[in-house]
């Protein structure tokens, strides 16, 4: 039982109801505000609440007072989170070479006001996000809010996390509060009377970026796109390098192997001044030991050329890196592929190195020709491709093998289950997983792994509930339903359904939340669960607040 489960218990089990009503008052909670009637879903609500907002430990203090001679000392910890919710400030990483755009970042700059929308277009690559990162780094180099915008930053990347409901829950709960009575709501009412700085990355992927403009209220927002669909006023078109500035670049990252000026300058010519190309060039030629000649004669080979460039720039960015990724070895492969198949962000080498089957010691040869050649980076205790478009290209092209997908499931769903077991301090640690987490249980149901899709989701479905990813909750147990049906096992259906209710519930849709118990009632009936008569008092609860 994880320890929340237990407080709650011991709540449900010795305190009655007027009990629990009076240490809600001296709590200062609305005792109204709790849903249902019996000890129990009330004794859950009031433990839920202020988990959510970091009273726990007042919870506790408080129930020990009444009840000092039950045993409490089974119960960890509970840590006071009186500052979880202060003022985020979300920055970007910032890009480690940072030149030749003056101009535009003072443009930028300029462009960035409370209450208005900023937008940077341009194909992948071309420098979006280290604009957009260096403009976030000078308005607020430490870790104070800049002044126009008091109410701190929050930064979004939309590769591989389209849905805005994402966007919105998080500002919701950064600010402590709870997405009711749905994401697009709350945050309208949460940034209401706020100023603050939104980073939206990669808006061309995003699932409705209008609606999501909408609730912004007085805050300022910076969008970076690959559409200029997506420019909702201010617009800023990123160009290309101009050639001198694209060769200072590459002999930057080439070092001797591209001081020829006219072998350099053909390289810059051919890829249209492209920052990414450039930079894996450069990169290509200081690992590789070649020179600017003959990586320049090897270009005039390909289809390159004759490719627009923002027209067919993931076509590009392949025929680039296909010649990189050839120099790596196959430990390296492998590890780049299996970063493919987690978030867009760091990975820890351990859960890497548990899929490949191998110690951590034994990487380091594969991590620094990775990093040698661009396309990784290391980012803390972490690696993360450099670019979007290389973690596409390693997700589509680098297809690990099924023995090490499994490894790398099987380590996330250890992770998930243990920090589980630690309370909030667990929680904290998965809160930085889960994004990888979500990422493979899709790759589960694509690859029809339907075992390790339950397995997964059920192990991290108590984590996002408990934290407040109501969103996320929902996706992971509808990939959990839908593979528990392609196995015919009623009671992942059942488990699933039920979370489901939960997840509704804690949006305050209630007819979603009746519609999934009651189909979740009809199995724990059919299978002859003992839990069928719990699910029953939760439906007409559910069902009284909704006549109500």
């Amino acid at each position: 039982m994880n320890p929340l489960s237990q407080l709650i218990q011991h709540l449900d089990h010795h305190f009655s109801l007027d009990e629990l009503r009076e240490l809600t008052l001296t709590l200062d909670v609305e005792w109204e505000n709790l849903s249902g009637d019996t000890r129990t879903v009330k004794s859950r609500e009031l433990v839920e609440l202020l988990n959510r907002n970091g009273r726990l430990p007042e919870l506790i203090q408080l129930a020990q007072n009444h009840r000092p001679h039950l045993n409490w000392r089974d119960l960890p910890q509970f840590e006071q989170r009186i500052s979880r919710y202060g003022v985020p400030m979300e920055k970007p990483p910032r890009a480690a070479h940072f030149t030749n755009r003056e101009d535009d970042l003072a443009q930028l700059l300029a462009d960035l006001q409370p209450g208005q929308v900023a937008t940077l277009c341009g194909p992948g690559g071309i420098g979006k996000t280290a604009l957009a990162a260096e403009a976030i780094w000078t308005l607020a180099p430490g870790t104070t809010p800049p002044q126009q915008f008091p109410d701190g930053i929050l930064f979004h990347s939309f590769y591989g996390r389209p849905q805005i409901d994402l966007v919105l829950e998080k500002i919701v709960v950064a600010y402590g509060d709870e997405p009711k009575p749905n994401p697009l709501a709350a945050a309208q009412r949460v940034l209401g009377g706020r100023q603050a700085l939104l980073l939206l990355d990669g808006a061309e992927e995003a699932d409705n970026l209008p609606q999501l403009l909408q609730v912004r209220g007085g805050c300022g927002v910076l969008v970076t796109s690959r559409s200029r669909r997506d420019a909702a006023a201010s617009r800023q078109d990123v160009a290309p390098l101009s050639i001198p500035h694209a060769v200072a670049l590459l002999q930057k990252r080439g070092g001797k192997w591209a001081a020829e000026e006219a072998a350099a300058t053909a390289i810059c010519e051919q890829v249209g001044g492209w920052p990414l190309a450039v930079r894996l060039a450069g990169r290509y030629l200081q690992e590789a030991e070649e020179t600017a000649a003959e990586y320049a004669a090897w270009l005039a080979t390909t289809l390159l050329a004759a490719l627009s460039l923002g027209t067919h720039q993931a076509e590009n960015g392949e025929v680039l890196l296909e010649r990189s990724v050839t120099q790596v070895d196959e430990t390296a492969r492998r590890l780049l592929g299996l970063v493919g198949q987690l978030a867009l962000q760091p990975v820890a080498a351990a859960g890497l190195a548990a899929a490949v089957a191998l110690p951590v010691s034994q990487l380091k040869q594969g991590w620094r020709q990775l990093l040698g050649y661009g396309l990784l980076q290391k980012r803390g205790d972490g690696y993360e491709a450099t670019h979007p478009l290389i973690h596409t290209y390693a997700s589509r092209r680098l297809e690990p093998a099924a023995e090490d997908f499994a490894r790398l499931v099987a380590y996330y769903h250890e992770l998930a289950q243990t920090e589980s077991q630690k309370g909030l301090p667990g929680y904290r640690r998965l809160d930085g997983e889960r994004a990888h987490i979500m990422r493979l249980l899709s790759g589960c149901v694509r690859r029809e792994d339907w075992r390790q899709a339950i397995r997964l989701a059920w192990a991290v479905n108590d984590h996002l509930f408990i934290q407040g990813f109501v969103t996320e909750l929902i996706n992971a147990s509808q990939f959990g339903l839908i593979a528990s049906q392609k196995q015919g096992s009623q009671r992942g259906e059942e488990s699933f359904l039920s979370w489901l209710g939960l997840a509704y519930r804690a949006l305050g849709q209630v007819e979603k939340a009746i519609c999934c118990l009651e189909e979740a009632l009809a199995i724990f009936v059919a299978i002859k669960s003992p839990y069928a008569e719990m699910a029953q008092r939760q439906l007409d609860e559910l069902k009284g607040k909704a006549n109500a």
